[in-house]
């Protein structure tokens, strides 16, 4: 295939999934843009350790531009507002029309902030690492003021809150000032595993956390939380962790219901539009699969091997692995298997394993202070591992892992 007649890929969404897809495409065959309104990729699963100062922000950033030009492609700090299927073409907010032989949707969720009154007002969420930094901030201040009582409200014990609740745990321990509640809709915290509940619960004992289990947030104001049940909770600072829906894009791009996920086939492309693939948080594939970046990653791979595959060779559903979840809490990680959790501190080094080689492989080194960065890096994860290691063994428990059974 020479080099006039690559096809043509635009790829919508600079995150898992389209930097992924990016890198599964050789430019001697493709020519390839990666469009995406945000300068930098973040490496959003750990963003919470910024909480805790267990992380910097260098460490879990890189240009988008770097790892697309270095891959051979475009890469175009532009917002995708407008799709012509016919003419195969879209259409940018910078008023740009782009032609496409194949288009990739990977431009996943938004925050659900908006669906409560005064929440995107006054709620601070925890979706970048701009807004982790910010929620440090916060706490530091509030920590520092002279009050009888600091009251924190955590909206969401999703997986994204309990994180966070973690870190601010780990963080403040040693003199806890705050007065925190945690808000969420579900029953119980993790209730299709037995005893986890409990266990999130140990986890925070001597502290003053209060748990709302099975409550709405009907309101967020400047100085309370106003629960469904008509409760009112003193705030000096919330917490919005309650979850994500569908990209409205996808609605106005005509390819899927007003906040319904992306309709797809087992090969991953649009059932709307055959040259539309969707890899991702935006895609609603025919079974269920949970919003999480090692899906985005290895649905983007998938496409790519679609793509790449010779003219008039039929095309390969997509097959998800059963891969288990990592999950850390302060000084203690879990994973969560189809049937089973397992709680043990070493299982934060294999988290922290999973990022340092995903992470530095997202844009491998090429100049001298690239390695130095990945050098210190890399020291600073092995340090971390040894220390999670070396707590395992002074509590006794490196070779015991706490069992929680699947509901």
């Amino acid at each position: 295939m020479g080099m006039q007649s690559r096809r043509n890929i635009i790829i919508a969404g600079g995150n898992f999934a389209g930097l992924t897809l990016a890198r599964g495409l050789c430019s001697k065959h493709f020519q390839v843009t990666v469009v995406d309104p945000g300068e930098n990729f973040e490496w959003y699963p750990n963003i919470h350790e910024l909480v805790s100062r267990h992380k910097s922000a260098a460490r879990l950033r890189h240009s988008r531009r770097k790892i697309v030009e270095r891959l051979g492609h475009r890469f175009m700090q532009a917002e995708v507002t407008g799709l012509e299927c016919g003419q195969q073409r879209i259409m940018t907010g910078q008023g740009q029309s782009l032609p496409f032989d194949e288009l990739a949707l990977c431009i996943g969720n938004v925050s659900n902030i908006d669906r409560v009154p005064g929440a995107r007002e006054f709620a601070q969420p925890c979706s970048s690492i701009s807004e982790a930094e910010n929620i440090s901030r916060q706490l530091q201040r509030l920590d520092a003021l002279n009050l009888p009582e600091r009251p924190v409200v955590l909206v969401g014990a999703n997986f994204v809150g309990l994180e966070l609740l973690g870190e601010i745990v780990r963080r403040y321990r040693r003199q806890w000032r705050f007065r925190l509640h945690v808000v969420d809709a579900l029953p119980a915290i993790m209730p299709g595993y037995r005893g986890l509940d409990a266990w999130f619960r140990e986890q925070c004992s001597g502290l003053v956390v209060h748990w709302h289990s099975g409550r709405k947030v009907s309101a967020v104001n400047s100085a309370n939380v106003v629960l469904d049940d008509g409760t009112i909770l003193d705030s000096r600072l919330t917490l919005w962790c309650a979850g994500d829906m569908p990209h409205p894009l996808p609605a106005a791009l005509g390819l899927a219901k007003p906040g319904r996920y992306i309709p797809v086939h087992a090969t991953l492309q649009s059932l709307a539009a055959p040259r539309v693939w969707v890899a991702g948080d935006a895609a609603d594939f025919p079974a269920a699969l949970d919003k999480q970046a090692f899906h985005a990653i290895a649905m983007a791979g998938h496409i790519a091997a679609n793509l790449r595959r010779a003219p008039g060779k039929p095309l390969q559903d997509y097959r998800p692995l059963p891969t288990p979840r990592l999950l850390s809490f302060g000084d203690t990680g879990l994973i969560l298997f189809k049937y089973r959790a397992l709680a043990h501190p070493s299982l934060l080094a294999a988290k922290e394993a999973v990022y340092q080689g995903n992470f530095n492989l997202m844009s491998l080194p090429r100049q001298t202070g690239e390695w130095y960065n990945l050098r210190d890096n890399l020291k600073e994860g092995l340090v971390g591992m040894n220390g999670m290691v070396r707590r395992a063994w002074s509590a006794g428990t490196l070779l015991h892992a706490q069992q929680f059974a699947a509901v």
